[in-house]
């Protein structure tokens, strides 16, 4: 069936027939024949001519509107990237000044006082020294926080028993907070997940619960889940849907210097674990963080 576009040429063909028909009484058949013949070669040529750019214009308009769209996508990432420099950078501002100023501080009292005895001056360089891992400890939460929010890190799976590893890191941050005491209640747990990222989710609840509290911290794992229980300052309730936003920081914590992203990163391993981060949290008596486990552990 021919289309009207088609059916209003063919029959501007016919009438230019009909025409030449009709002068075919005054000259021969043969001339009206190539005369008809022309006509419709050149209403041909015009048709095609005409079509070739109404095909041209829809090609090019379609061009448009793609280069537009991505136009649109790169603009838009271009600001998310703008917005993530800028936190970042607001970020690093906040956190890093007190340790950088205690380096400073401390290599200049060194410096300056030849004089200074040599227990100082022994206290003084481990002052630096701390100082120093906790900018490199920072830098290395800024970095993985960037692979997250560009999707480059992806979990490697893999068998252990989170009881051990929960034992290792505590180990470890015992020796980071020598006065403070971490009550273990832990059964073994075996689980198949990222060994490294879980190593970050414990690391980081661990130390923030030390961080906000100054009594006792008591850590459980069994078959409901890992919990891990402080009795510090507790987490306004306006607050808690905030605590795990990238580079969130509380204002009513204005001591308070944390770069704002070790909630964030938790949430966002578990979330790539198919788990969910559980707060339970009163102001003044003390919060409670944790996860529940796979129903099924993969390790029998």
């Amino acid at each position: 069936m021919l289309s009207n576009r088609h059916s209003g040429w063919w029959g501007l063909f016919g009438l230019w027939g009909i025409a030449l028909g009709g002068t075919a009484i005054g000259v021969s058949f043969a001339a009206a024949g190539i005369l008809a013949v022309v006509f419709g070669a050149t209403a041909w040529i015009i048709y095609r001519m005409q079509r070739a750019q109404e095909e041209e214009a829809e090609r090019v308009s379609k061009k448009l509107k793609k280069r537009n769209r991505q136009k649109s996508k790169y603009t838009k990432k271009l600001k998310r990237l703008t917005r993530q420099q800028s936190e970042i950078i607001s970020a690093i501002s906040h956190e890093f000044k007190n340790p950088v100023a205690a380096i400073i501080g401390y290599t200049q009292t060194i410096q300056d006082d030849p004089e200074l005895s040599p227990e100082l001056r022994e206290k003084f360089l481990e002052k630096v020294i701390r100082n120093s891992a906790r900018i490199n400890e920072m830098i290395d939460r800024l970095s993985l926080a960037i692979k997250f929010e560009n999707h480059t890190l992806k979990p490697k799976k893999e068998p252990f028993d989170l009881a051990t590893l929960s034992e290792e890191i505590t180990d470890n941050l015992r020796q980071k907070y020598p006065d403070r005491t971490l009550s273990l209640h832990l059964s073994p747990t075996p689980i198949e997940a990222d060994r490294m990222m879980f190593a970050q989710v414990i690391t980081n609840l661990i130390d923030n619960a030390l961080k906000y509290s100054e009594e006792t911290v008591r850590i459980t794992l069994d078959a409901t889940g890992f919990r891990i229980r402080d009795n510090g300052i507790g987490i306004d309730p306006n607050e808690i849907d905030k605590v795990t936003r990238r580079f969130f920081r509380s204002d009513t914590q204005s001591w308070d210097n944390s770069i704002g992203v070790g909630l964030y990163i938790v949430d966002y391993i578990l979330q790539l674990h198919g788990m969910q981060l559980q707060i339970d949290s009163t102001p003044g008596v003390g919060s409670t963080f944790g996860f529940a486990l796979p129903q099924k552990p993969t390790i029998s």
